[in-house]
Formats: C-alpha cells, sequence, structure tokens
C-alpha cells in the first residue's frame, strides 16, 4: 500500500515527508521531532494554565457568593432580633429598617458578620448617617445597652484585627445562619433589651465565625 507524504507539524517547517508511520507527526529528524514537542509541552501548559485560572475565578465567584448570603443572613438575624423596636439612630418606631452596622463594612471589613456591630436602623439615616461618629446612634447604644455593652463594642475594632475564613467555614455558617433565622422567625416576638444582646453574642458562638 503506498504510503502518502504529509506535512511535518513541526511549526518552523513547512515540508511534506513519507511516514514511517501513519501517526508520526514529524520529519524523520532530531530537529522538527524536538521542535514538535517543545511545541505541544507549551501549549498543554498554556492550556493548564488557563484551566486553573479559570477554575480560580469560579472558586472566587463561589467564595463571593457565600459572603454576599451570609451577610445577609446576619442583617436578617440583627433584623429579627431588633424586631419592634425603634431606630438605633433615629429613634423613630415606624421606618424602613436596614441593618445598620456600627463600625462600616467598607472601614472595617473584619467585622461585618458581628452581631454586635449591626442594629436596626432607618435605611435613610443608615446611608447619611452611618454608625460609628453617629452621635444619636452612639448615644442610643448607651441608653438603650447601658455603658459596659457600649464599651464592649467600642473594644471589637481592637479585638478584631482581621478576618480569615475559608470556602468550608463560609458554608458552615450560612447553614448555621439559617438554622437561626428559621428558629427566630417561629417564635414571632419582640425580644427584650438583655435578649437582644444575650442572643447575639449566643449567636456569634453558634456561627463560629469570631472564635
Amino acid at each position: 500500500m503506498e504510503v502518502k507524504p504529509k506535512k511535518c507539524r513541526y511549526s518552523k517547517c513547512d515540508k511534506k515527508f513519507i511516514p514511517f508511520r501513519s501517526t508520526d507527526p514529524t520529519c524523520p529528524n532530531d530537529t522538527c521531532r524536538r521542535g514538535f514537542e517543545a511545541e505541544r509541552k507549551k501549549q498543554k501548559e498554556l492550556k493548564a494554565k488557563s484551566y486553573n485560572k479559570r477554575k480560580e475565578q469560579i472558586a472566587n465567584m463561589a467564595t463571593s457568593h457565600l459572603k454576599d448570603t451570609l451577610q445577609l443572613r446576619i442583617n436578617r438575624i440583627s433584623k429579627l432580633l431588633d424586631r419592634g423596636h425603634p431606630c438605633m439612630g433615629t429613634g423613630k418606631d415606624d421606618y424602613t429598617t436596614t441593618a445598620g452596622h456600627f463600625f462600616s463594612i467598607g472601614a472595617y471589613p473584619e467585622l461585618r458578620y458581628h452581631l454586635m456591630n449591626i442594629f436596626n436602623q432607618d435605611a435613610d439615616d443608615n446611608s447619611k448617617n452611618g454608625g460609628r461618629g453617629n452621635k444619636n446612634y452612639e448615644g442610643r447604644l448607651v441608653s438603650t445597652f447601658g455603658l459596659p455593652v457600649y464599651e464592649s463594642i467600642l473594644a471589637l475594632k481592637r479585638k478584631i484585627k482581621s478576618l480569615h475564613i475559608s470556602g468550608s467555614e463560609l458554608k458552615d455558617a450560612c447553614r448555621i445562619a439559617h438554622q437561626i433565622i428559621r428558629k427566630l422567625e417561629s417564635e414571632n416576638k419582640m425580644y427584650t433589651t438583655s435578649e437582644r444582646i444575650e442572643k447575639r453574642l449566643e449567636f456569634n458562638q453558634l456561627l463560629g465565625i469570631y472564635k
């Protein structure tokens, strides 16, 4: 059977050759063989690099989604604990409820999930005045919970300097937060001032984010 010539697959060779085997990719010389092998190795490395980069991007997207989900659930817990109580910033009873972070997420991301850093606040007041530095918010923390609680909240930024939480820990915290929400929703009650603090401390322990 006649063997037809085929084009050498080494990019720097444009010749045709008669292969010894039909699967031979290059001319039967070391230059073409080694050159082709080096090119194929480089292609495999680039493909693996591209795959790993995409894998990392997907993992980062998943982590980002988990962080956002956990934040929503932590905020929901805070809202349920403070249900029926006045806005911490304005003192109003009738207001659009948001989870008002005393230490802002932007400036103190390590405190974003800490329930002692989050209390119900009017949406407009939260947007315009925030928590820390808002004298009304700070004053109501003291008048509502007492000076020792206020001072323990102030101490959070000194005690917690960073937050390192893995993907599996985020998943666990999301699951536990969901269970806490279901429990609070089923109780359907307005918690006392002391219960609002006691349960925040209890749930922080259950969530396991701040050990």
